[in-house]
């Protein structure tokens, strides 16, 4: 814990440590560079658009979570913002809450550290995805800048899926106004935070973005990824994300007011949502979206419910949805409410008969279903064969034709 005025001593036999060293900014023609060594390894983040500070509270951000998973404490060599740190006990406590983890202890460089003014500029994490693209059009902000980070879900070695990823990213930004600003860093390489787990992780990540522009921007938004009322553990959340701020950034979490099925359908009508959605994070070479994963099926199953699919020429290939819903091996339990769902308000036959297909061979894989999978599956098949005779939508509610009553999971 830090004690600001003096160093708290550091218990080394506890736990093991994090060491964040040599924290420096580099500045190389157009790109600013900072760099900490963290383990006696570089960590590194850099931009030719805007210029990076190299913050403490940043590799703050980005390390915590990982020490906590590690059974770790932090030690880091600068000061530290007042405010940034009287909320990492905060953020730690509802960790534990969550996950039953042990809380990381931070021992930073004891001097105070001087407030620097807050910068006006507003900013958006943005993938191109849907919660991203509702903040950025519904979100009641004025954005600046829309801020995009090679070597998070895209890896610095895909240099393709990289270079589609800033295209799209400079054209939304011109579109809408704000300046893109496209980042790359070796954090999920890094031997200390490769091996962590980025569902838990990432949120910190995104974060520590706001503190590398601090000298840009004195607002960073995160999109949610859950509404309000579900309350599930993730690494970005509208418990966690403002407790990351400093008196110099704000990290804002936006959007939880919608479940992302929502947004999508608020968002179907949108140009730029059509021209530029992307979902997936599996597609190879310049394809935006590979249109083949659970994932991409998943939005296109939304969007076709909606009557908008044909307007989204942004998922790869031409097989039709029903083939492409075929081709998935299986789904995990969490998604079974929500393809019943989709099965309960499909009207075109050879879309249902796909989907009973992919939850039956999916329950298949769940032990103790295998027997009743069987007994379900005839009577979709049964359910299928007369919306495709009679033409019309039948009655599929679960509880009505033996499927054991569960609180349909919205589509996350």
């Amino acid at each position: 814990m830090l004690r600001f005025g003096r160093q708290t001593p550091i218990h080394r036999g506890t736990s093991r440590l994090v060491e964040i060293k040599n924290l420096r900014a580099i500045v190389e023609g157009r790109t600013s560079r900072v760099c900490a060594d963290v383990d006696g390894d570089p960590l590194w983040f850099e931009s030719g658009d805007a210029p990076l500070q190299p913050a403490p509270e940043a590799f703050g951000c980005a390390a915590l979570p990982v020490a906590v998973e590690h059974h770790a404490d932090v030690v880091l060599d600068a000061p530290l913002d007042a405010v940034w740190n009287t909320h990492i006990q905060a953020i730690q406590e509802t960790w534990r809450q969550w996950w039953r983890i042990r809380r990381a202890r931070i021992y930073p460089r004891a001097e105070h550290k001087q407030p620097f003014a807050k910068a006006k500029g507003v900013a958006l994490c943005f993938s191109s995805g849907v919660d991203s693209f509702y903040s950025l059009l519904r979100g009641g902000y004025a954005f600046d800048h829309l801020v995009f980070v090679q070597g998070y879900d895209v890896k610095l070695s895909d240099t393709a899926r990289a270079q589609a990823a800033e295209r799209s990213l400079r054209e939304v930004a011109a579109v809408v106004g704000a300046k893109a600003v496209m980042l790359r860093t070796n954090l999920r390489e890094h031997p200390t935070f490769r091996t962590a787990d980025w569902e838990r992780t990432h949120g910190g990540a995104l974060a520590a973005l706001g503190h590398l522009l601090g000298r840009t921007i004195g607002i960073l938004v995160i999109s949610a990824s859950y509404p309000y009322y579900l309350d599930t553990p993730w690494g970005s959340h509208w418990k966690i994300d403002p407790l990351w701020s400093s008196s110099q950034v704000e990290i804002a979490h936006a959007g939880a007011w919608l479940w992302r099925k929502e947004k999508l359908e608020a968002l179907a009508g949108e140009d730029l949502v059509r021209q530029h959605l992307r979902v997936c994070w599996q597609s190879g070479g310049s394809e935006v979206n590979c249109g083949f994963c659970e994932k991409c099926v998943r939005t296109m199953l939304i969007l076709a419910l909606a009557g908008q699919l044909e307007h989204f020429p942004i998922f790869g290939g031409s097989a039709p949805l029903a083939e492409r819903i075929n081709r998935l091996p299986s789904l995990v339990p969490t998604y079974f409410p929500n393809y019943e769902q989709f099965f309960r308000e499909s009207k075109d036959p050879q879309v249902a008969e796909a989907l009973c297909g992919l939850l039956r061979r999916s329950r298949a894989t769940v032990p103790g279903l295998r027997g009743r999978t069987c007994r379900l599956a005839q009577r979709f098949q049964g359910l299928i064969r007369r919306r495709g005779c009679e033409g019309r939508a039948v009655d599929t509610h679960p509880e009505r034709i033996g499927i054991p009553a569960v609180e349909p999971a919205k589509v996350a």
